[in-house]
């Protein structure tokens, strides 16, 4: 295995490594689809407005996993006509978690005490037949984009095992748990190397500069996870 693909983990804690691979992202695999979010969180992550409501949230999730996830629902439509029922029912089991989580966001030095819930409330997500574990992770994302990061299966296997995972099953509960773990320490190195060098890396990032739109340190990770994980890319 090269060295450089050893190191990309650690290299996600350079601002600079870090706003490379978002700018290949914007350039390469960013679909027009993804301005959805960005306008529905747009108020909220500049101070100006409510976190969006419930069924905002849902309507977007619904919108995003049916976009992101078509071939695996283009032969299911059964799946298609019970996701909006599906995502009712595992936000409605999984609300008064999300309500403690509101305040935690990635980076933040207590995330540590909050594990066990955010494993509660993947599993719920995981379990709905119309979500499954990687649409989970990115339903989250979407309802909570300063804390969830979203993975796909490449991304997935990449962190069981470059992490030290353990016996536990890929994409389980506890597996996004520590996966959410290491994101956490990659985010507050990262947060404290871009201190250091006085840099906005959320301004400098390519959405900010061409929308002035914010973006969030999970989708700048996820940004560069899938395109040097899922599209191998290397810069």
């Amino acid at each position: 295995m090269e060295s450089s693909e050893v190191n990309f983990i650690t290299k996600l804690e350079d601002p600079y490594f870090l706003l490379k691979g978002c700018k290949i992202y914007w350039t390469k695999y960013f679909s027009n689809v993804e301005l959805i979010p960005y306008r529905i969180w747009s108020g909220f992550l500049k101070g100006e407005d409510r976190r969006p409501d419930k069924h905002l949230l849902l309507g977007l999730v619904k919108v995003m996993l049916l976009e992101w996830n078509w071939p695996y629902f283009k032969t299911r439509t059964n799946l298609v006509n019970e996701l909006p029922q599906q995502l009712e029912k595992a936000y409605n089991e999984s609300v008064k978690y999300l309500h403690v989580l509101e305040g935690i966001y990635l980076g933040s030095k207590y995330l540590f005490k909050y594990l066990d819930i955010i494993g509660e409330v993947y599993e719920i997500w995981r379990e709905k037949p119309a979500i499954r574990d990687v649409g989970a992770s990115k339903a989250l994302h979407f309802i909570h984009p300063e804390l969830f990061v979203p993975w796909d299966n490449r991304i997935a296997e990449y962190y069981h095992k470059e992490t030290k995972h353990g016996k536990h099953d890929l994409k389980s509960k506890e597996c996004y748990m520590i996966f959410m773990e290491k994101c956490n320490e990659i985010a507050q190195r990262l947060l404290e190397n871009a201190s250091r060098l006085c840099i906005d890396i959320l301004r400098m990032h390519p959405i900010y500069i061409a929308r002035r739109e914010l973006p969030t340190i999970p989708k700048m990770i996820d940004e560069c996870n899938f395109c040097w994980i899922s599209k191998e890319e290397r810069w």
